[in-house]
């Protein structure tokens, strides 16, 4: 079992990013002495965050999933083939546990909302 997060929004799963690899290499930056590390690491966050706050009309939703492996690679496979809104149904339909950020106020109508589909995105 592996922790990812990243962003998702009316048009399915933008980011996807494995926690403990994040963690992992901001551990080994900071090992080698890299002193930026932790700041690289807030940035990325703050990022995430500031996209989710920017696109809230796409109902844009900061999450953290607890996936297995191999339900991850279906995932990243989604995504690699443009699949975004595959990608988040079927992350919604396996994760184990699935926690959203407070950004901008509560987000969980806006998960169970997404993705849209085209008829009901009226960006799109």
């Amino acid at each position: 079992m592996e922790t990812y997060f990243g962003l998702a929004d009316s048009l399915g799963i933008e980011s996807f990013l494995s926690l403990q690899e994040f963690n992992h290499k901001l551990m080994m930056k900071r090992l080698q002495g890299e002193k930026d590390a932790k700041n690289e690491a807030n940035e990325i966050i703050h990022m995430i965050t500031l996209r989710a706050n920017a696109n809230a009309q796409r109902y844009a939703v900061v999450y953290q999933a607890d996936l297995d492996e191999e339900d991850a690679k279906v995932i990243e496979e989604e995504i690699k083939y443009g699949k975004r809104k595959d990608a988040l149904r079927y992350l919604k339909s396996v994760a184990k546990e699935i926690r959203l950020a407070r950004v901008g106020g509560c987000r969980e109508k806006m998960w169970k909302l997404i993705p849209l589909d085209a008829e009901n995105d009226p960006y799109q």
